[in-house]
C-alpha cells in the first residue's frame, strides 16, 4: 500500500550487550522507557539502563534450566518484573527491594508466552496444549482458564499457540495466535472466543496492537506485515518490507510512531513509520534469527 524510500542501514547501534554463546530469548522495556529487562540463558534476567546499558539488577534463580520466554514490567506496579521459563516456572520480582515476591509453576505442559493485562491486575500465560491461564498479580492465584472447544490431553497441532497479547485498552480481551494461520479473540469474562482473524502465519511473538489496530508479522516471504481493524476483524492494509524476511518478532513503539519487525532469512530487522508505513531503515545482518524485537 505504501511506497518505500531508499533504506539506510544501522551499522553501529547506540550500545550493545556482550555477546555470549547463549542467545537473548526475551527483552522488554518499562513504560517510561528508562530500563530494559532481557534474558540470556536460563538462570539470569538482567535489568539495564536504556541510555547506556549500565546494569541495574541481575536477577538469578536456581529452579529452572530452561530458557526464559518473556520478561514483562507490571503496568500498575512499575517496580515489579514478571518473567517465566519454558518449563512452567513463573517469577515476580520486586526491582526496588531486589527480592522475589512470588513464584509458581505450571505442570503438564510447556509455556509458550506471557502477557500482562492493560490495568496491571492480571497476567496470562499460554501453554503448548492450546490453553491460556489467567492469574492475579496480587495473589499469584489462578482466576480462570481459556480453552478452545473440548479440552483433550492429546495435543491438537492446529490449536498450538504461537503467542498471546492483551488488548492494551481492555484487559477483558486477549488475542491468541494459533498454528492454523488464525488469531482467536477471546472474551475473558465469558471464557469464549468472540471471533477470529484468518490469514496471519505467526511463528513467534509477532503481533502487537495500537489505536484499535492489530498488527501481525507472518513467517513468509511476502505480505508479512498486515494491519487489521480489531472491531470488524478485517484487514485494513499491508506494510511492505523491502526484503523477504520471514518475520518472527514484531512490536509497535508505545508512542505509536514506529514499528519494528525482525526475523530470519535474512537475519535482520526493519523499521517503519507506523501511521504511514514509510520504510525508515534496517539493521545490519545478525548471526542468528531475531527472537525478540
Amino acid at each position: 500500500m505504501f511506497p518505500n524510500e531508499q533504506p539506510f542501514v544501522i551499522h553501529q547501534p547506540g550500545w550493545t550487550v556482550d555477546s555470549t554463546k547463549d542467545p537473548i530469548t526475551a527483552v522488554n522495556y518499562c513504560q517510561e522507557g528508562t530500563v530494559i529487562a532481557y534474558a540470556r540463558g536460563p538462570n539470569s534476567v538482567k535489568v539495564i539502563s536504556s541510555a547506556d546499558a549500565s546494569e541495574k539488577r541481575n536477577i538469578t534463580q536456581d529452579y529452572s534450566q530452561q530458557p526464559i520466554i518473556n520478561t514483562l514490567f507490571q503496568t500498575s506496579e512499575k517496580t515489579n518484573l514478571l518473567f517465566g521459563a519454558k518449563d512452567g516456572h513463573i517469577f515476580l520480582h520486586d526491582l526496588k527491594k531486589d527480592q522475589r515476591k512470588f513464584m509458581t509453576r505450571h505442570v503438564g505442559g510447556l509455556l509458550v508466552d506471557l502477557a500482562s493485562g492493560a490495568w496491571g491486575d492480571d497476567f496470562a500465560y499460554a501453554v503448548n496444549d492450546g490453553s491460556i491461564r489467567i492469574f492475579d498479580f496480587e495473589t499469584f492465584e489462578k482466576k480462570t482458564m481459556l480453552v478452545q472447544g473440548v479440552f483433550k490431553t492429546k495435543l491438537n497441532i492446529n490449536n498450538n499457540i504461537q503467542g498471546i497479547l492483551y488488548n492494551p485498552d481492555d484487559s477483558n480481551m486477549i488475542f491468541s495466535a494459533v498454528q492454523a494461520d488464525k488469531i482467536n479473540i477471546w472474551d475473558v469474562r465469558t471464557g469464549m472466543i468472540q471471533r477470529s482473524i484468518s490469514g496471519p502465519h505467526l511463528r513467534g511473538s509477532s503481533m502487537d496492537m495500537y489505536d484499535g489496530k492489530l498488527i501481525t508479522g507472518s513467517f513468509r516471504e511476502k505480505n508479512q506485515i498486515e494491519v487489521w481493524d480489531v472491531g470488524s476483524s478485517t484487514k485494513m492494509y499491508d506494510i511492505q518490507m523491502t526484503k523477504p524476511i520471514n518475520v518472527t518478532s514484531l512490536s509497535v513503539a508505545r508512542n505509536g510512531l514506529h514499528l519494528i519487525a525482525g526475523g530470519i532469512l535474512p537475519n535482520m530487522a526493519q523499521i517503519f513509520e507506523f501511521e504511514t508505513g514509510r520504510f525508515v531503515g534496517e539493521t545490519a545482518a545478525f548471526k542468528s534469527a531475531v527472537n525478540k524485537a
